[in-house]
């Protein structure tokens, strides 16, 4: 007997197919999708996804993350309700929404925008992956990195340094 196992991030990306949001998978989660093998696999406390900074856009990836019941937190306010105006100031300030999963308590980031590129650079060249039959856009590996790159976090800095020899050709 074959039992399916639930991955809340793919349901995520599902939704979001469903509703037609424009988006791409960054971060440590999209560089994971170009691991050659899984000794490879990066391990990330979070899901980040790079949305089309567009109104409607981000009205449908909100929908969809809550029709999954998680938890939407923009700058430590718990939102509830995605009226007009609060869309508007979210897409003014472009500061990370937080989706949390309250069962798992995993995280989904929700970016619109990223240090070098614009999301029509990263969106125009993405890759597909697939995890059973739901398609998955990822940034391109070489973008990816360089958003790392760019972004010159602590975080990123020691990322790209402990990380170098597995992706050394993209770098």
């Amino acid at each position: 007997m074959i039992k399916k196992f639930y991955d809340p991030y793919i349901e995520v990306i599902r939704k979001f197919n469903s509703k037609k949001v424009k988006y791409v998978v960054i971060g440590v989660a999209g560089i994971n999708y170009y691991v050659k093998d899984v000794r490879q696999l990066f391990v990330t406390a979070d899901f980040d996804v790079f949305i089309s900074p567009e109104e409607q856009n981000l009205n449908k990836a909100l929908q969809a993350i809550k029709e999954l019941k998680f938890d939407i937190i923009w700058q430590k306010r718990h939102l509830r309700e995605m009226e007009k105006k609060l869309l508007k100031e979210i897409l003014r300030k472009r500061t990370p929404i937080l989706c949390v999963d309250p069962f798992y308590n995993l995280v989904v980031e929700l970016f619109l925008e990223v240090s070098g590129f614009t999301f029509e650079n990263l969106y125009s060249d993405k890759e597909i992956f697939y995890a059973g039959n739901v398609k998955i856009n990822v940034g391109r590996l070489e973008k990816l990195l360089m958003v790392k790159k760019f972004a010159a976090r602590q975080k990123d800095v020691d990322f790209l340094k402990k990380y170098k020899i597995i992706f050394k050709q993209q770098l």
